[in-house]
This record gives C-alpha cells, structure tokens and sequence, in this order.
C-alpha cells in the first residue's frame, strides 16, 4: 500500500496499480493460511476481547514477559493459544510452563491436546457416570476456554475418551472424580426446586442435576456465564446459539424427545455457514463430537444419544475482567 500511495503521488499509476494488486494478493494468501492453521476458530471476539482487557491490567513487566512469549511461538496458532490462556486468568508463570509444552508442536498435536472436544478422530470428553453428562458439559465448555487445563486433563487423563462402564474411577480416576464432584454438588442455579444429583456407574441409575451453576463457577476462566432456558422455542433457540458459537462461547443445550424431557447435556462447539448450515456438537455420553445440519437440529432429528430435540439451552453471555 505504501509502495503504490508513493508511485501515485508521483504519477506512475501503472506502479501504483500493480503495487495494489500486489497487496491484494499478499492479503488474501496471508488469510488464506491463516484459516488454514487456526480453524476451528481458536480465539473468538470473546476472548479476543478478553485477552486485550486483561493484557491491560497487567504491569509493563508481565505485559512484556507475555510479548516475548508470542514472539517466541513458532505459529499463529500457538500465539493464539499463549493468548487464550492469558485470556483465561494463568500468570505469567503458568504461560511461561505452557508455552514451553506447547512450542513447535503441529497443528494436530494442539488440536488434540488443547481441548477436549473435536480431536482429529472426533474423540472428546467422555463421562465416567451413567448421569454425569452435566459435569462433562461443564468440563468440555472450560477445555475449550482454558488450553493449560485442557492440556492437564490430557496429561492426568490418557484415555478421557473412554469409560468404564461398570467402574467409574477405573480409566479416568481424577476425571472421574472431578466429575463426582460436579455431580453430586449441592445445586445453587437458577431453576426453582432443583436438586443435586447422584453418580452411579453408566450401565444405569443414579440422577442427574442442571448445570448453570457449575458453568456459572468456571466463569472468571471461561469469560462466559450462562442462564437456562426451557423449552425455548426452536428458533430462539438457533438464535442463542449462532449468537454465542459466532463469538467463540461454547453452547450447551438440554436434549431429549419432547417438551419437558430433559434427558441429556451436549456442547455445540461450532458453526459454519454452509450451505448447509452446520454445527459441531459434542455428545458426553459417546465421547464423541459430531457435525449436523441446521434443518436436522430444527427438524428434531438430533438423534444424539436416544434424543432428537432442544428441550433447554444455558444462553451464553460475555463476563466481564474483574
């Protein structure tokens, strides 16, 4: 741009032309690559937002650690994952400790470590307990947030993608027991007369409980809180949810077959325009994220875990930096 402003000022128009078509060139191969190494999305405007307010607050000194470990990153994509950790409330030191696992690695090693949802085999997040999906909602919405603690549940957790079906704590036990602990909280959300929950092993039983409140708990790291809504009508519902994965903010929603089942939590992760229109869910009961279509999900064609239908959604909104 500057090459063809200074061949205009002098009158060398076809300079100037061919420096701006240049630039154009130049311009659209950077996005192109950059879609390329950072899609899915890894900073949304949230955290955006987020990772710049809180950048702010800190001291010339830790502002200045934080700029070295961007320029020491050997991608956009780690840039942007060093970011979303800042974004999440780590110090300088935690950033420090990550930035060291995480440098040069590929894109599929970050994808498959810095969250828990979408891996490159379209494994994910499993719950350990036969009604622990709200804890595992809970869990997938802060991994996506939250690098350094998507990356600990990996470390302490090879085989989050899995369950036992008769033993809960066998496969994941600090999984597991984060899960438990979720569970069989005492609920303090939002929906009158609620209760907490019971964890049983996934062949059956137990109860399951909402879980606002245990999403409203991780907001200061996630930069999200959430309100429930039940039985929203489908279109409010599509509404909330474009909203919210358009910005970066995870979406869980309530599903099962009819106005007031609310049998199970899934994750919509993601969305792309299309045509069709699509959206990424992650199902906690199969530990596995899959991808349908507007019309499947507005049709009651969810078919996710023996549910077809929205019966409920935790609508996302920004929290601000304290």
């Amino acid at each position: 741009q500057g090459q063809a402003a200074a061949a205009a000022e002098v009158g060398d128009y076809a300079l100037a032309t061919t420096s701006l078509n240049d630039a154009s060139a130049k311009t659209d191969a950077y996005v192109t690559a950059g879609e390329k190494e950072v899609e899915p999305a890894i900073l949304g405007d949230t955290q955006n937002a987020r990772a710049d307010a809180v950048m702010k607050k800190l001291p010339e000194a830790d502002q200045k650690e934080v700029k070295g470990l961007m320029d020491a990153a050997k991608s956009e994509a780690e840039k942007q994952y060093i970011l979303k950790g800042l974004a999440a409330g780590h110090t300088v030191a935690e950033l420090k400790e990550f930035a060291k696992k995480v440098q040069g690695k590929d894109d599929t090693w970050m994808r498959d470590h810095l969250s828990v949802t979408g891996s490159s085999t379209g494994s994910g997040v499993k719950q350990q307990w036969s009604q622990s999906c709200n804890a595992t909602a809970a869990q997938a919405v802060k991994a996506q947030m939250d690098p350094l603690y998507a990356l600990k549940l990996h470390e302490e957790n090879p085989q989050l993608d899995d369950a036992d079906n008769t033993d809960g704590t066998k496969m994941n036990p600090k999984l597991a027991a984060e899960q438990k602990a979720g569970l069989e909280s005492d609920y303090k959300g939002g929906i009158a007369g609620a209760g907490k929950g019971v964890a049983t092993p996934r062949t059956g039983g137990g109860s399951g409980r909402w879980a606002d409140d245990l999403l409203n708990n991780q907001s200061d790291s996630t930069g999200v809180s959430y309100k429930t809504q039940q039985n929203p009508p489908v279109a409010d519902a599509m509404k909330s949810i474009d909203s919210g994965v358009g910005k970066g903010q995870p979406v869980p929603i309530v599903i099962g077959n009819s106005a007031g089942d609310y049998r199970h939590y899934v994750v919509v992760t993601g969305m792309t325009k299309g045509p069709p229109k699509q959206y990424t869910i992650h199902d906690p009961g199969s530990g596995k994220t899959v991808v349908r279509t507007e019309a499947q999900i507005t049709g009651g064609a969810l078919n996710l875990s023996g549910s077809n239908r929205i019966t409920a959604i935790e609508n996302p909104s920004a929290k601000d930096v304290k």
